[in-house]
């Protein structure tokens, strides 16, 4: 025979001094900073204005010591809008072709 569960109700507290007070004295884990600008994000619309403008077949070559990172986030943004692409390493660098 499996065991019932007793369910028991819990009244709500009225009196929230003892909770306040402990709230009022627990230090928070970090520190709160207020008035600080959040920064731009340039790369996402750069990368959707390169892909607006690449037709079937165009391809980019990408050249930097972060051409995976470029080339992830560009797939990321082309996904989104229904594109595919396909990579190739090359001498210069790695070469990423629209191909749909």
């Amino acid at each position: 025979m499996k065991n019932k569960i007793k369910w028991q109700i819990i009244t709500p507290i009225k009196d929230r001094s003892v909770y306040d007070k402990y709230i009022e004295d627990t230090e928070l884990p970090v520190k709160i900073d207020k008035n600080i600008p959040i920064p731009s994000q340039k790369k996402p619309f750069v990368w959707a204005k390169l892909l607006a403008e690449m037709e079937l077949g165009d391809s980019i070559l990408l050249e930097s010591k972060d051409a995976y990172k470029q080339i992830a986030a560009i797939r990321t943004t082309g996904k989104k809008k229904g594109m595919e692409f396909i990579q190739r390493k090359q001498s210069k660098g790695i070469r990423l072709w629209r191909t749909k």
